[in-house]
């Protein structure tokens, strides 16, 4: 086959314009899904190959890298985690102790507005 030129691709695309296409509705068959799977994971390969080899830099160096950086990942994650757990645990017992300390001090003034009732009716 040739090439169109710009002029007949727009000509074409044109007399094509409001036309419904053929496989408009029709679904994919499970071969040819796996056939359409199987062509772009290996167009997906070959571009990873082609950028490993722009860095020199073989597959198995690069899988090895991608674990080591999933593990960190997942090491920073985990100790956000128990970061933040940590610190909700420090507040629970914070507002426990002011909850506490500010109780004292109202038991404090109920025992003293007791003894002042007392004495008055003395």
């Amino acid at each position: 086959g040739y090439s169109h030129t710009a002029d007949s691709r727009q000509k074409i695309g044109m007399a094509n314009k409001g036309n419904v296409p053929w496989n408009k509705g029709k679904n994919r068959s499970d071969g040819t899904k796996s056939k359409i799977g199987a062509g772009v994971r290996a167009r997906n390969h070959r571009i990873l190959m082609a950028n490993l080899e722009q860095i020199n830099m073989t597959e198995e160096e690069y899988r090895e890298t991608r674990s080591k950086i999933k593990y960190v990942r997942e090491r920073v994650r985990k100790g956000r985690i128990n970061n933040r757990q940590r610190v909700e645990k420090e507040r629970a017992a914070k507002a426990k102790l002011e909850d506490y300390w500010n109780n004292i001090g109202q038991e404090k003034e109920e025992e003293e507005e007791e003894v002042s009732l007392m004495l008055d009716s003395v």
